[in-house]
């Protein structure tokens, strides 16, 4: 699956175990990307039941450099 998002100065990738890729423009250290083009609810509920289970997650991240902007 690929989600797709932008990066904030803001963010701090401090949070020791969650990620969160977000709709929104809310930033905190449990933030990975922001203004996503996918939502919670469009995750497959196989993914969403095996993580429940302690299943591992593996992310991959491809980071293209644009012009800076924002916070």
């Amino acid at each position: 699956m690929e989600v797709r998002g932008r990066g904030s100065r803001a963010m701090t990738l401090g949070h020791p175990t969650d990620l969160v890729w977000r709709r929104s423009s809310f930033v905190c250290p449990r933030t990975v990307a922001i203004l996503c083009d996918c939502t919670a609810a469009s995750l497959p509920r196989e993914l969403v039941a095996a993580l429940r289970e302690g299943a591992e997650l593996e992310v991959e991240m491809r980071v293209e450099a644009g012009p800076a902007t924002g916070p």
